[in-house]
């Protein structure tokens, strides 16, 4: 029964992932358009020696301005060290000029770095990881019955 659940588990995992690349495939040939950085912070998160940062930015598509948060293909905000934040706020200050990425279906969809972060590669060697041991559990069961 353990088996299951890691199985499954992994499973839902990889699926995620699975979708996850195809997004980032999809966001590479996404069109690119002129924007500016409004607002570039970094906090020290509740956990310490981790940092959140956070970045607003606009750009015009078809001459409608746009606002947009994402850096990379992850929805939510990356969780760095303090150097990896402060080199992103300096990458990224405000008033910097920058290539925004965007949907062409659903231009407010945006990105400021078509990737994907380590968060992805992490989930898939975990779900890999579930799905092997559960198919090894449930293997090992069934050979001592």
């Amino acid at each position: 029964m353990v088996y299951t659940v890691f199985f499954i588990l992994g499973l839902i995992m990889a699926l995620n992932a699975v979708r996850a690349v195809f997004q980032v495939r999809s966001m590479r040939r996404w069109p690119s358009a002129a924007g500016t950085i409004t607002t570039s912070t970094f906090e020290e998160s509740s956990q310490p020696q981790i940092y959140r940062y956070s970045v607003i930015y606009t750009y015009k598509v078809f001459g409608e301005v746009f606002d947009g948060s994402r850096v990379t293909a992850d929805a939510a905000p990356p969780t760095l060290t303090r150097r990896n934040a402060t080199d992103l706020k300096q990458k990224y200050r405000e008033g910097a000029a920058v290539n925004v990425y965007y949907d062409p279906a659903d231009p407010k969809e945006s990105t400021l770095e078509p990737t994907a972060s380590l968060k992805l590669d992490l989930v898939m060697g975990f779900s890999g990881l579930c799905l092997a041991g559960g198919v090894a559990v449930a293997y090992l069961l069934e050979t001592r019955i």
